[in-house]
C-alpha cells in the first residue's frame, strides 16, 4: 500500500539519498509486477542497503506478507534485528538462529507459522526443514556470496517462489554485476549519505608504511575508537601463504601489550562470541 509507505518514509529519522530513492522505486516496481522479482541491491558499505531492504520488507507487510532477511553470521543477524526494530517498532519481527535455545527456538517456529510475525530476520537457521512461512512473499539475502545458489533455492521455495532480493557490498561495475548475475537486475546504490565520510583504502606495501599503520591505529585507540584486523583464516594453514587470525592475533598482542585486544571467529562456542 504505497500511502502507508510514504507515511511511514516520512517518520524516518533521515531523508533518503537519490540512489536509495531510485533503488527503492526499482523494487517496487518489480514487487507490483505479475512476475517474480530477482533483483541484486548492490552498495558500498554505508550507503544504506538495510534502509532500503527494510522499507520493502515493511511494503510486503502492507500487502499482507512476511519477508525474511537471511545473512551468513548471528552476530550480522542480531545487529540487522536490531537496527529494523528500531526502524519498524510497530511491527512483529523475530530473531531465527542456530544458537537459540530449544524452548525459544520452538516458539518462534509457531509464531512464525501462525503468522504471528511480519519480518524474520536469521541465518541458514530460516531454511531448515522445520521452519514453515505463513505467507513468505519477499525473500532478502544479506552479503549474498557467502551462500550457494541452492540455499538461495531453498529459502525461496519456501515462499512458493517468493519475490527475491540479494544484497552484496563488493563494489563491481554494472556491465560486469550483469554478466556475474545474469539472472538478476541490478539496483546500485552509488551515493553515501550526506554526512558520512569517505572510505580511504591504502595498500601497505614495505616496514615503513607498516610502522607508519601501527602508529595510526595507536592513535585511534587514543582518541577511544576501536580497530579491527581481518585474517582470511583461522588457524596456520600448510599450503597457503597468509597470515591466520591466531598469529595475527599474538603478533598485535606484541605489538601494542598495553592495549586490549581480543578473537573472534567461527569455531568459537556462541557464548564466547556473544561476549
Amino acid at each position: 500500500q504505497a500511502d502507508l509507505l510514504e507515511k511511514k518514509k516520512a517518520t524516518l529519522p533521515f531523508e533518503l539519498t537519490a540512489a536509495q530513492e531510485r533503488s527503492l522505486n526499482e523494487i517496487l516496481q518489480d514487487m507490483k509486477s505479475p512476475a517474480h522479482m530477482n533483483r541484486l541491491l548492490q552498495g558500498d558499505v554505508g550507503s544504506g542497503k538495510t534502509v532500503v531492504a527494510g522499507l520493502d520488507m515493511y511494503a510486503t507487510y502492507t500487502a499482507g506478507f512476511q519477508s525474511a532477511l537471511m545473512v551468513p553470521t548471528e552476530i550480522l543477524a542480531e545487529q540487522h534485528f536490531d537496527s529494523l526494530s528500531q526502524l519498524f517498532p510497530e511491527l512483529r519481527i523475530i530473531l531465527l538462529t542456530g544458537g537459540m535455545k530449544p524452548a525459544e527456538r520452538r516458539q518462534a517456529l509457531e509464531a512464525i507459522e501462525a503468522g504471528q510475525v511480519d519480518m524474520i530476520v536469521g541465518t541458514h537457521a530460516l531454511i531448515q526443514e522445520s521452519v514453515t512461512y505463513h505467507q513468505l512473499g519477499l525473500v532478502i539475502i544479506d552479503e549474498q556470496h557467502k551462500f550457494g545458489v541452492r540455499q538461495r533455492k531453498l529459502l525461496r521455495d519456501k515462499g512458493n517462489l517468493a519475490n527475491l532480493i540479494v544484497m552484496s557490498a563488493t563494489p563491481i561495475p554494472r556491465s560486469l554485476a550483469l554478466t556475474i548475475y545474469g539472472d538478476l537486475d541490478v539496483s546500485i546504490i552509488d551515493e553515501l549519505p550526506s554526512g558520512r565520510s569517505p572510505i580511504k583504502t591504502k595498500w601497505i606495501k614495505d616496514e615503513i608504511e607498516k610502522q607508519k599503520m601501527y602508529d595510526f591505529i595507536d592513535r585511534m585507540i587514543e582518541k577511544g575508537r576501536q580497530v579491527y584486523i581481518v585474517s582470511p583464516l583461522i588457524e596456520e594453514s600448510e599450503t597457503l601463504n597468509v597470515k591466520s587470525a591466531q598469529e595475527t592475533f599474538e603478533e598485535y598482542k606484541d605489538i601494542f601489550p598495553n592495549r586490549r585486544i581480543d578473537i573472534i571467529h567461527g569455531r568459537q562456542k556462541y557464548k564466547e562470541k556473544q561476549e
